[in-house]
């Protein structure tokens, strides 16, 4: 938290409000915050859900108590570099935009950093489709106009909530704008939400993609299907190995995608995946679930030792 408290009272540009949501904790967080808030220079409002609503809904929550034209997101283990707010907000006001986006790190124990360059790929021709299908579906990395969240469905969901989001902002928007500095730190921790091996985590995948689906898949299909590719049949079928779910549940929820997209293996933008998913979903197009297994189960070791990126949360 003192990364996330520093980052928010050194911001070089000074015009924000602060809304955290504490998501009914079980010890002393509240009463911390309100301390905090206390002493703070910045305009803080602290609200306290009466029950563990997830990232979604509380997210939701304080969207509807902001008071401000622009939103931003931060989770309460990462934080903002000082200048994000200033560098994100020019961006927006330069390119006359209502959604900028920008690069993040992984932020690792001790200090080390290694940032996904993720927006480098978007120029300033980029389309919508090029968004959808390049852009990382992490939620705090953007700012964005309050106006577009209208009418946008924000899932309580645990797991993959920004997958569900995202693509929504992106078709809403009318400009779209890039830095490609990394902007965002995303903490990693041995026992982080995202790198847990959680029973049900694969499910939040999946949830979140019916809401793309629902949402897209009329007006952008090719989009829509490399966007559940990658949240179905990469990071739900990873999620559910790496928690021992068995091959034959996991073989449904494929039976179930391939009846939407019979002819998912032949996307056009299967080839801009990095090397590495493209073998696991080569593996996983022709059942290959043995070593799927065992790239699953050494995954999370080698997410802690920076040497892969994230389960699909951010993609």
């Amino acid at each position: 938290m003192a990364n996330y408290w520093n980052a928010l009272e050194h911001q070089t540009f000074r015009d924000f409000e602060v809304v955290i949501v504490d998501d009914a904790s079980s010890d002393d967080s509240y009463d911390e915050l309100c301390e905090y808030r206390s002493r703070s220079r910045l305009p803080i409002t602290v609200l306290r859900n009466e029950r563990n609503m997830g990232p979604g809904k509380s997210r939701r929550r304080a969207l509807e108590s902001a008071r401000g034209e622009w939103i931003a997101f931060c989770d309460c283990d990462d934080w903002y570099e000082v200048d994000f707010l200033e560098k994100m907000m020019r961006t927006a006001d330069e390119l006359s935009a209502d959604l900028v986006m920008c690069n993040i790190n992984y932020a690792f124990p001790g200090g080390r950093k290694k940032t996904l360059c993720r927006m480098d790929r978007l120029g300033r021709t980029a389309t919508t489709r090029d968004y959808l299908v390049f852009s990382s579906m992490t939620l705090c990395s953007i700012v964005v106009r309050r106006e577009l969240f209208v009418d946008v469905e924000m899932p309580g969901l645990y797991h993959c909530e920004d997958g569900a989001v995202v693509p929504q902002l992106l078709v809403k928007a009318k400009k779209i704008a890039v830095t490609t500095d990394a902007l965002y730190n995303y903490f990693i921790r041995n026992a982080s939400l995202s790198t847990a091996f959680k029973p049900d985590a694969y499910l939040g995948f999946l949830e979140a993609y019916d809401v793309v689906y629902d949402k897209l898949a009329e007006e952008y299909y090719e989009e829509c299907e490399f966007i559940g590719i990658k949240m179905v049949c990469y990071g739900a079928t990873l999620n559910a190995f790496k928690a021992g779910v068995p091959k034959s549940i996991v073989e449904e929820c494929l039976a179930n995608f391939r009846e939407r997209h019979p002819n998912w293996s032949d996307n056009p933008y299967i080839g801009s995946l990095d090397l590495r998913k493209r073998v696991f979903l080569k593996l996983l197009e022709h059942g290959g679930y043995g070593v799927l297994k065992w790239l699953s189960r050494s995954h999370s070791v080698l997410v802690a030792l920076g040497k892969l990126g994230m389960s699909g949360t951010v993609m």
